[in-house]
């Protein structure tokens, strides 16, 4: 089994696994590769980019467990990870999705507005191309009427800008906290947000 469970949604750059054997013979040896299934082409390495180290078997326990990190974490190092252990009856095998995703709003966390108007954005990185929400509150922002222009960038490179621009605001109804979101239907939901004062 691996811990934490697959997938495994990554916020903060570090990126650390463990794939956990249990049973009564002390396996010879495990083997790591970056794939759902077992590739030569694969096989994954200590060194610059990788970090394994690998437990002792515990008798006690019947346990044995090897770690992976991921060092140099960059967004394309999402994907499937496969560990098997090796031993004489059979080779024992888990695997882990890693999701490397992040959405940071691109400016101060607060904005002043002293014209009635104001404009700012969310930067999302990872290996999916999703749909950045934009929110006040509760309530969903759609373009209006040209008083709200929302305007979702094109996907490349693993990254993708959503921006809001707003105009004619009104301080009793447009002053407050605004979220950009993403919920990628996976359990994993993406959020930050922005302050708006305005000042007229």
């Amino acid at each position: 089994m691996m811990h934490p469970e697959s997938p495994f949604f990554v916020r903060d750059g570090a990126v650390v696994f463990t794939c956990v054997y249990n049973g009564e013979a002390d396996p010879e040896f495990v083997k790591w590769y970056k794939s759902s299934t077992v590739d030569a082409a694969k096989i994954i390495e200590n060194g610059d980019k990788y970090k394994i180290v690998t437990s002792e078997f515990d008798s006690s326990k019947s346990e044995k467990t090897s770690t992976l990190e991921i060092l140099n974490v960059k967004v394309d190092d999402s994907g499937d990870f496969l560990c098997q252990w090796q031993h004489s009856t059979h080779p024992p095998q888990a695997m882990m999705t890693v999701k490397i995703r992040t959405l940071e709003a691109s400016s101060t966390t607060t904005v002043y507005s002293l014209d009635g108007s104001a404009t700012f954005s969310c930067d999302y990185k990872g290996v999916d191309d999703p749909t950045i929400e934009w929110y006040l509150g509760d309530k969903k922002l759609e373009d209006a009427d040209g008083s709200i222009v929302i305007t979702n960038g094109k996907f490349e490179s693993n990254a993708k800008t959503s921006s809001i621009a707003l105009s004619n605001l009104d301080p009793s109804k447009d002053a407050g906290t605004y979220e950009c979101k993403i919920d990628f239907g996976d359990g994993d939901t993406l959020k930050d947000t922005i302050d708006l004062v305005i000042r007229l």
